[in-house]
């Protein structure tokens, strides 16, 4: 009973506006990674992008830097002075640090050809530009769905989320995007529950929240099994983000669960502020 009560009692869509209030600026990144670099095929990605999103364009072909910048323009956001179109990035360069990789890989679901990541020596990267105040469910489906474009172009080793230190196969990203099913989005990537089991009581947090100007959660606990709280800890993270961090839309059920909407500062790095549950005893 305890564990259903951030269970969604139906599949929820992606509300298309923007998150009101004051945001905490963030950038949510995916890299693609490739034994060297793919040499980019921009007139074949421009094609598949519109046929996977209709509303979407390179604002102006690719600058002396090699980064495409894309427009949204079915997800118009209000600035003080103007309008202007939900933006996504999309550059590439040589992978200068393993060790971001190592960590993912270690703490990631494992399939045939994983091992194959240790290669990687060239990225492409699609980062957020201009999307604080959109709704945190379209940020996500938006920079997935042009990451996945870019991954039927050119086919990689693996999916990164950097922000929350997840891989995923290339094939199980495109199919869970395609479907576009959020809270399968969030499972298979988005977000990650990291376990800490070197002291007493253990302490299981999440990673990718923070990144969307919402706050990671942190539970201790003893004597309950992990897999119980990571389940816990993923309904609530995924509650956040359907809900556009609405705390009035969870704040009963957080309540009865235990968890304290005041946000303490996180016991494990990155250094940020967490929401936190603690069923220790």
């Amino acid at each position: 009973m305890l564990f259903d009560l951030f269970r969604s009692k139906k599949k929820p869509l992606s509300p298309k506006h923007q998150v009101p209030g004051p945001v905490r600026v963030g950038v949510t990144r995916i890299d693609l990674l490739y034994p060297e670099p793919p040499g980019f095929d921009i007139g074949t990605f421009s094609r598949r992008l519109v046929e996977v999103m209709e509303k979407s364009r390179i604002a102006d072909g690719q600058d002396a830097g090699g980064a495409l910048r894309i427009e949204h323009t079915d997800l118009p956001l209000q600035y003080e002075d103007r309008t202007g179109p939900a933006m996504t990035v999309v550059t590439q360069g040589p992978v200068t640090d393993l060790k971001p990789i190592s960590v993912a890989f270690a703490s990631s679901p494992k399939w045939e050809g994983a091992e194959q990541v240790r290669t990687a020596a060239h990225a492409i990267s699609v980062m957020e530009l201009m999307t604080a105040t959109l709704h945190p469910a379209n940020r996500l489906m938006t920079l997935s769905r042009v990451a996945a474009t870019v991954c039927s172009v050119h086919h990689p080793l693996a999916v990164h989320w950097v922000n929350s230190e997840r891989l995923v196969a290339p094939d199980l990203f495109a199919e869970v995007v395609a479907d576009g099913d959020i809270e399968e989005l969030i499972k298979t990537g988005a977000i990650h529950c990291r376990f800490h089991r070197k002291q007493e009581p253990w302490v299981m947090d999440t990673l990718g929240l923070d990144a969307l100007g919402l706050n990671d959660i942190q539970c201790r606990f003893k004597d309950v099994d992990p897999a119980r709280v990571a389940e816990v800890l993923g309904l609530f993270a995924s509650a956040q983000i359907v809900t556009g961090g609405d705390a009035r839309e969870y704040e009963k059920k957080a309540r009865k669960l235990g968890v304290s909407l005041d946000p303490v500062p996180s016991q494990f790095g990155p250094q940020r502020n967490v929401f936190e549950l603690n069923i220790a005893g």
